[in-house]
């Protein structure tokens, strides 16, 4: 399971990776009715690795960026693909530079189109990249941003006058900090800070807050219980922090990304490590306004590999090898307000809290264009069935 949005009209799209033999991989798309029964089934690709996330449109039909190996030019091409609500493609897009390129899920623009982050190592080392198209997938303009050995930016959200994308990148010591960077409606650099520590230190997707300041989520190794914590911060439109925790077990501890609620606390889904066996459990928090826990709690066999990817609308996605036919499958439940689920064993999970600080750095940046060529590809969705069962 890559992740799950609501549905225009109610129910869930859910996706995710779908073996095919001998070494692809396909894009797996299902809707869900509000009870989490599958309405259809698609899937998306050739016989090579294809990979995509989603984002939905005001349609009620979805946008997708990753990257292809089954329908690029060279060994791996960034991958556009809108769908209508019925799952049909409306249009399909590769860019390529001519190395490896890859583009997370397209955001709407502030000015029409779609506005895309994501990495390219066609130009030079791997670099962020943005990227503009058209409501109908024509390019518009693309620009990387070189800030160190490795770049990469993963998610963006607009602000007042630009957008600020986030991502994480590395030095010729392999030294990792999170990293923002804000730029101008038509891709101009406007200032780039990096967050970070001893240890490694990365930043995922960012989201917009009702004050105008930023929520991230994170990784770190720099601070907190030990081992990877996950990582908490909250941010004014140009980066300067409000407030920035770890929580963490001491092993390996990841939130996936958290749900803001009426109350100003937050829900989260993701995953622990158990210390004895190394495997991943599902972890489900609620965070208070004020950053403390209010409720960890973990579910799963510890020999065997469950962690979720999603909080959305009441229901967690995960991916199990504790039920189903245990070979990753799909797994949907419906917590309780407190985080628990009849039926399921819950254990309770100490997350320790910290304040961390990271050092804060800013940066003067160099952004080029790129030309990158842009083409359609011919992918032709399949149908599939999937197979339901309850398992508690």
């Amino acid at each position: 399971v890559s992740g799950m949005v609501p549905a225009v009209g109610g129910g869930h799209w859910v996706w995710g990776a779908r073996r095919v033999l001998p070494e692809g991989a396909d894009v797996l798309l299902a809707r869900l009715d509000e009870a989490g029964t599958v309405l259809f089934a698609r899937s998306y690709g050739g016989t090579e690795p294809d990979f995509l996330n989603f984002r939905t449109l005001d349609d009620g039909g979805l946008i997708g960026g990753g990257f292809t190996r089954s329908f690029g030019a060279n060994d791996w091409d960034a991958w556009i693909v809108r769908l209508d609500g019925a799952g049909d493609i409306v249009w399909q897009k590769a860019l390529d530079g001519g190395e490896y390129d890859y583009l997370a899920p397209p955001r709407p623009a502030s000015d029409g189109g779609f506005i895309l982050v994501g990495e390219t190592r066609s130009f030079g080392e791997p670099d962020g990249w943005l990227v503009k198209l058209s409501d109908a997938g024509e390019l518009v303009w693309q620009r990387r941003y070189d800030m160190r050995d490795y770049d990469r930016l993963s998610s963006i959200v607009p602000v007042p006058g630009g957008y600020v994308a986030a991502g994480y990148t590395t030095d010729s010591s392999s030294n990792q900090d999170g990293w923002l960077i804000g730029v101008s409606s038509t891709g101009q650099f406007m200032w780039s800070r990096t967050y970070g520590g001893d240890g490694a230190d990365l930043l995922g997707p960012v989201g917009n807050l009702a004050d105008g300041g930023l929520l991230l989520r994170g990784t770190t190794s720099s601070a907190g219980a030990g081992g990877t914590d996950a990582w908490l911060m909250r941010l004014s439109p140009v980066g300067e922090i409000l407030s920035s925790r770890t929580y963490g077990t001491g092993e390996l501890d990841y939130f996936a990304w958290p749900r803001l609620q009426n109350d100003g606390s937050l829900l989260v889904a993701g995953y622990t490590v158990d210390e004895t066996t190394g495997k991943e459990d599902v972890l489900l928090a609620r965070i208070a306004a004020t950053g403390e826990v209010e409720w960890a709690h973990a579910f799963g066999d510890p020999d065997l590999r469950d962690w979720a990817l999603s909080w959305r609308s009441g229901w967690v996605a995960a991916t199990t090898e504790t039920w189903g036919a245990g070979d990753d499958d799909l797994l949907l439940l419906r917590p309780l307000p407190d985080g628990t689920c009849p039926g399921l064993e819950l254990r309770d999970v100490a997350l320790q809290v910290d304040t961390f600080y990271p050092a804060v750095r800013s940066h003067v940046l160099v952004a080029s264009d790129t030309n990158a060529a842009i083409r359609d590809t011919d992918a032709v969705p399949v149908e599939l069935t999937l197979t339901q069962e309850s398992v508690f």
